[in-house]
């Protein structure tokens, strides 16, 4: 399915299986070193969902009791529930409507709700970035970038 929800972990499923995912612990979307700046202080992360490829959103809490759906990388809400109940109670039927009998995705239902259509072509612009700045030349070019400076 497409909703990841955390939890305690006690260690790293070692089975070679495709799709079989790993545990991630509840501290990582809490933690000041993974949590993005935008996300209001009173918002607890419980959990993420994966658009196609490139594209994701993380699950918070909110001090209200609603469910947010925020972009991993930009301050984008893409969908809020009333209560963690009604996310649930409307969430999960939509994503097990993604698959036919065999288990196979239809295409019929979209892997992330509410507005996310841009979310994908951001999620790539960021990767690309990424590797750009992780390349042996971007990294030396910023260091010698520091000496023209002077």
């Amino acid at each position: 399915m497409g909703i990841s929800l955390y939890g305690s972990t006690g260690g790293q499923n070692l089975r070679d299986s495709e799709g079989i995912g790993q545990p991630v612990s509840i501290r990582y979307q809490n933690a000041f070193y993974t949590r993005p700046e935008f996300i209001p202080e009173g918002h607890f992360g419980f959990g993420a969902m994966n658009g196609p490829f490139y594209s994701q959103g993380h699950l918070y809490l909110t001090s209200v009791g609603e469910v947010e759906l925020i972009n991993r990388d930009h301050d984008l809400v893409a969908m809020r529930w009333p209560s963690l109940t009604q996310f649930l109670n409307q969430e999960l039927p939509r994503q097990l409507s993604r698959y036919d009998d065999e288990g196979r995705e239809t295409g019929e239902v979209t892997r992330l709700p509410g507005n996310t259509d841009d979310w994908e072509a951001l999620g790539k612009e960021k990767s690309d970035r990424r590797k750009r700045e992780g390349t042996v030349l971007h990294k030396t070019l910023s260091k010698l970038s520091v000496f023209r400076k002077k």
